[in-house]
This record gives structure tokens, C-alpha cells and sequence, in this order.
């Protein structure tokens, strides 16, 4: 945090890289692991092929974790310092009095809600789990909470609060890209993997509409914000609309697969 505080935005990008450079090497494990996963999933794709876009993924959640460092030093100010190309912006009036954005571990996902909260004229909650690691999970907290989103977990005691908000009109905001090992099979890149299904849940309980978005990164300080098309999921059986939105966020992140969050064990499924 010290760092981004003498190092001025614009130069941010060496401070990712100096990351980078000090968490890559420790990681041989984790990367091993997340190659061989890589290769059920491209199997035309050479094993150097793999390393260079786990590489490059790596690289991406390092500036990530800096922007995030970013954000929350500068709060709102921080929209002042980047530049932002729309993709489906229209699609936002689906959700503008209530609905569902779903979006995954890919470009920059904290900056994803920050734009969706600057567009918004009514409560946007960060529904999420707790990290593993106390300092990341705080600062995510705290960052959120300076860009005016509200952050409740999926626990069963946030519930009631998350439906007392959503009745009175609100956007829920849902990363669901990863593991739940409480939630259906869905196909997952061509592989069975277990899928959140609280977007599909909160959309038929309200009746409202869900989106799939992402912030792509562009190059340091430039960002990409795609907003796919609304869904009512709740007209749909659960595992179609579970099934439709991870197909979504598949074909998102086949676009630039370097961006996505390949180190995470995404199938879990014997």
C-alpha cells in the first residue's frame, strides 16, 4: 500500500510488474497444477502455449491487485485517472430499478463494480464469501464500501438482509465463475464443474432481470466494460439459467483467455 502512495498512477504498471517478478517464481506448484487443468481444456494447444497465457493471467491479477491499491487510496477520484470504452452500455436499463449482474475473476472485476454503482442510481450489493486472506479480504471491503457498494455475504444470516434490499430496488452483484461446492454441474469449458446458483435464485424470487459483464483490461489505466444482453433466469429450469450465464462467461473469457483466473481449480467434479 506504502508503494502506490509515492508511485504516481500513470506508472502504476511497474509496480504489477515488480510484483510480478517476486510472486512468479514462488509459485511453481500452483502452476503446474493449473497447466495440467489448462491442457483437458485447450487440447490443441501446446504446452508452451498453456504457460504463456497462465503467464500472462498471472500478470494481469498482479496489476489487478495494484489497481485495487489504486482504488482504494484515490476512492471515486480513481474514475479521474483511467479510460473506459463501453460495449452494450444500453443493456444496463434492464437493471436500472433492480437485477441481477453477474460477472467472474476475469480482466478487472473490482473495477466491474465500481462502474456498475457510478452508473446506478440505487443500491448495488457486493454479494460474495469471504478470502482466505484476512489483509486482501479487508482491503476488498474497504475499497467496495468507498465506491458506495454494499457488501453482504451468502451466508444464510445476510439473506434477509440481501431480500429486505432487493424488494426496495437494488442490483446484486455476484462473481460466479468460481467452485460452489453446494451448486449444480453445469459444463464448464467443455468439463463438468459445479456452479454458484444465486443469480438464477434472486432473479426468479424478484422477477427481475440478470446481466453478464466484465471489465477487459485494454493496457495500463484503459479498460474495455462489455455488458451482454438481459435474461429474466427465472423464467427458465434452474440448470438452463445456471447453464446460460456460465456459457456467457465461457465465451467472455475464450476472448482473451489470458485475463482469466486460471490458477483457481475451477472443476472440482469426480
Amino acid at each position: 500500500m506504502f508503494l502506490v502512495r509515492v508511485v504516481p498512477f500513470q506508472h502504476g504498471e511497474t509496480l504489477g510488474k515488480l510484483y510480478f517478478s517476486l510472486l512468479w517464481p514462488l509459485m511453481i506448484s500452483p502452476r503446474k497444477r493449473a497447466i495440467q487443468r489448462m491442457r483437458l481444456v485447450f487440447v490443441d494447444v501446446s504446452i508452451s502455449e498453456c504457460e504463456k497465457i497462465l503467464k500472462k493471467s498471472f500478470y494481469n491479477l498482479a496489476l489487478t491487485m495494484v489497481e485495487i491499491f489504486y482504488m482504494h487510496l484515490h476512492g471515486k477520484d480513481f474514475f479521474k485517472l483511467i479510460k473506459l470504452k463501453k460495449s452494450g452500455f444500453k443493456n444496463i436499463k434492464s437493471i436500472k430499478k433492480g437485477g441481477i449482474m453477474v460477472t467472474a475473476h476475469y480482466g478487472n472485476w473490482e473495477i466491474c463494480g465500481a462502474f456498475f454503482k457510478k452508473n446506478l442510481d440505487i443500491p448495488l450489493i457486493a454479494v460474495g464469501r469471504a478470502q482466505s486472506n484476512s489483509l486482501l479480504n479487508d482491503l476488498a471491503l474497504e475499497t467496495r464500501s468507498k465506491f458506495g457498494m454494499l457488501n453482504l455475504t451468502r451466508h444464510w444470516r445476510d439473506l434477509a438482509k440481501i431480500s429486505k434490499i432487493m424488494k426496495k430496488g437494488a442490483v446484486a452483484g455476484l462473481v460466479s465463475d468460481q467452485h460452489s461446492a453446494n451448486g449444480i454441474v453445469v459444463d464448464f469449458m467443455g468439463r463438468p464443474a459445479r456452479a454458484f446458483t444465486g443469480a438464477y435464485n434472486l432473479s426468479l424470487k424478484f422477477d427481475c432481470s440478470a446481466v453478464v459483464s466484465i471489465v477487459r483490461r485494454v493496457e495500463w489505466g484503459s479498460f474495455e466494460w462489455v455488458i451482454r444482453p438481459s435474461k429474466k433466469l427465472g423464467k427458465l429450469s434452474q440448470e438452463e439459467a445456471v447453464q446460460q450465464y456460465s456459457n456467457e462467461i465461457v465465451e467472455l473469457i475464450m476472448e482473451e483467455p489470458s485475463q482469466w483466473l486460471w490458477l483457481h481449480n475451477r472443476w472440482k467434479v469426480g
